[in-house]
């Protein structure tokens, strides 16, 4: 699998921690109708990453390369096991623990769910430090009067 990049801007530089805003855009936001078109399917998003090489200075355009296994491994934590954790109560409280009780049991669903999220919470430095983020300037191709 290869590695996913997003084209992003240096917003801000502490110490060893460097900020960078990433816009997300749809499919078509590539499109030459994109200003008529979808100009509203925009996002932007912050990535934090920790260390890097090199010099950098707010506002540069930069790459930011994340590795496919770690997004997967993200996913994987942040929503496919909280589900089969909500399913799984949901099931067993109200099969077995409280029939009938509907409310009830979805009740206990979602309170497995947030003592899920509970116990991740403390953990969040550790999981930072798995989903580690590369960066490396940008070079746009326009600039050096080539054509793509």
């Amino acid at each position: 699998m290869e590695a996913v990049e997003h084209h992003g801007v240096v917003e801000s530089i502490k110490g060893q921690m460097m900020r960078v805003r990433i816009e997300q855009t749809s499919a078509c936001a590539g499109c030459q109708a994109k200003k008529i078109c979808s100009s509203a399917d925009r996002q932007d998003k912050w990535v934090d990453i920790p260390s890097f090489s090199g010099t950098y200075q707010t506002g540069q355009p930069v790459i930011v390369t994340g590795e496919p296994s770690a997004g997967l491994k993200a996913v994987l934590i942040a929503y496919v096991i909280p589900l089969i954790l909500m399913m799984a109560a949901l099931a067993v409280s109200s099969l077995w623990l409280f029939p009938g009780k509907e409310g009830l049991a979805a009740l206990v669903a979602l309170s497995v769910t947030l003592l899920y999220y509970l116990i991740l919470y403390p953990f969040r430095k550790k999981f930072q430090n798995q989903f580690v983020f590369t960066v490396r300037p940008f070079h746009d191709s326009s600039e050096n009067g080539s054509a793509s």
